[in-house]
């Protein structure tokens, strides 16, 4: 048995006897095997260039090493929405925050504007009947 299965082994155990749910402890498992798969490639690396007189540095290799680090960022997320209920009720709840206030913006913009366009008129046709009375006053004085 590798030392990474009994160290999650004993962990998921001694969890259990702390008194989480069965659940946390399945996906705090599974998230620290993840982990430690997607990372198992760059340590190995780094454990054996700082052992080896002779590094090993080919291109390939470091990018499959990069992009297995980046896959663990990206997968981080997606575990989290298969495995836990509460993480799943939190993002629909986020996204419905978020749909509802955009609807509201979007609410609130076209109201502004219409109001907007009908003071605008308002201001238009107060302007020019003000300019009319004036230019008859004008108009009307003697020269």
């Amino acid at each position: 048995m590798s030392l990474s299965l009994s160290l999650s082994l004993s962990l998921s155990l001694s969890l259990l006897i702390v008194g989480l749910p069965k659940q946390v402890v399945k996906m705090l498992i599974v998230v620290v095997a993840v982990f430690a798969t997607l990372w198992l490639p760059y340590r190995a690396l780094l454990v054996y260039n700082s052992l080896a007189e002779d590094r090993y540095m080919e291109l390939w290799y470091l990018m499959f090493c990069k992009t297995m680090i980046y896959m663990n960022c990206a997968i981080n997320p997606i575990l989290y929405s298969v495995l836990s209920i509460k993480f799943r009720r939190a993002f629909k709840k986020m996204l419905s925050c978020i749909s509802s206030q955009e609807k509201r913006f979007k609410e609130l913009t076209s109201y502004h504007h219409s109001h907007n366009s009908l003071r605008q008129k308002e201001n238009l046709i107060s302007f020019a009947s003000s300019t009319k009375i004036t230019w008859d006053r004008k108009l009307e004085q003697p020269l």
